[in-house]
């Protein structure tokens, strides 16, 4: 148990810490677009950006810590337009004073067209 405050982080998290470990989650989202960008601006294969770009499209490690941890305990913060002093803030603010309703981040309604979609996942229109 911990006995101390303590960040743990990870996509794994869902699958390898039990809730009652924790008190909030914090789930890091990004737009899909920027997040292919950062991606291979950092050498990842096109293989390995466009399974995190769907990952992330569709919220998989976003749906995976609600089914684990419950949707009043997980939190998202949307990084697309932050750098790490101002999300780590904002997150610190969340985990403190957590919101009435719990916002979720739905980055399908960008993506509302198969050539979108494609541009997106790196294929041709």
């Amino acid at each position: 148990m911990l006995r101390e405050p303590t960040i743990l982080y990870g996509h794994l998290l869902p699958y390898v810490a039990k809730s009652e470990l924790l008190r909030k989650v914090v789930i890091l989202r990004c737009n899909p677009s920027i997040l292919r960008e950062r991606l291979v601006s950092r050498g990842y294969s096109e293989a390995k950006v466009t399974e995190n770009v769907e990952a992330e499209l569709i919220g998989v490690v976003s749906a995976d810590a609600q089914n684990v941890f419950g949707e009043s305990k997980t939190l998202e913060y949307d990084t697309t337009t932050s750098d790490a002093q101002t999300a780590s803030k904002a997150i610190s603010r969340l985990i403190v004073n957590p919101p009435t309703s719990v916002p979720r981040v739905d980055w399908t309604v960008l993506y509302d067209t198969a050539s979108k979609l494609r541009t997106l996942l790196g294929e041709p229109k």
